[in-house]
């Protein structure tokens, strides 16, 4: 999933998130849980279907029993997710409670997902490669989503948990610009 293109989630959808994530945890369904918040962030990815389920004009039973034609395999901690927000009139969050649960799934697993920003197409084998040293790096299973910046000119930029390793031709120029600046010429 894209986490770059990802609006922060609030609050309020963290709780849910939370609570949705500790009932399959309890009942040892976080497997199933996975895969169905992944099945609903990808019907969600339709954008008409997105507009729907946020749209609060429309009745919020009618918005949920989309899920229910589109998702019908959802498991029990779903289910009850959707039930609750639908109760609540909280679907138009339902994105952002989904994106924090898989957050929380993440962070359980001990995975990381970030973005590697390049002038030019990556290989899938370089992506590896900085993967792999990124999951050296930070003892998690790190995976990496590709984004073209023609700005950067060269090398890479990886952006992880917050946190920017800039090895970039654009990074390296503004290095050297601040470096000079600094110096005093007398």
């Amino acid at each position: 999933s894209d986490m770059a293109g990802v609006a922060p989630t609030s609050p309020a959808a963290r709780r849910y998130a939370s609570a949705a994530f500790l009932v399959a945890q309890e009942a040892n369904g976080l497997d199933v849980f996975e895969k169905d918040v992944a099945s609903m962030q990808s019907f969600l990815a339709e954008e008409s279907l997105a507009q729907i389920v946020a749209d609060p004009r429309v009745e919020a039973e009618k918005r949920s029993a989309l899920f229910d034609k589109a998702c019908p395999d959802l498991g029990e901690s779903a289910r009850g997710l959707l039930a609750v927000l639908t109760t609540k009139r909280r679907l138009e969050i339902l994105n952002q409670v989904l994106n924090a649960s898989e957050a929380l799934l993440d962070s359980h697993y001990g995975r990381s997902k970030g973005t590697v920003e390049s002038a030019e197409l990556l290989s899938d084998e370089d992506i590896g490669d900085l993967e792999a040293v990124f999951s050296r790096k930070t003892g998690q299973e790190v995976s990496l989503e590709q984004e073209i910046n023609p700005s950067l000119l060269g090398g890479v930029r990886v952006t992880l948990s917050g946190t920017q390793w800039d090895a970039s031709a654009r990074g390296r120029l503004d290095n050297l610009r601040n470096n000079l600046e600094t110096v005093e010429l007398d």
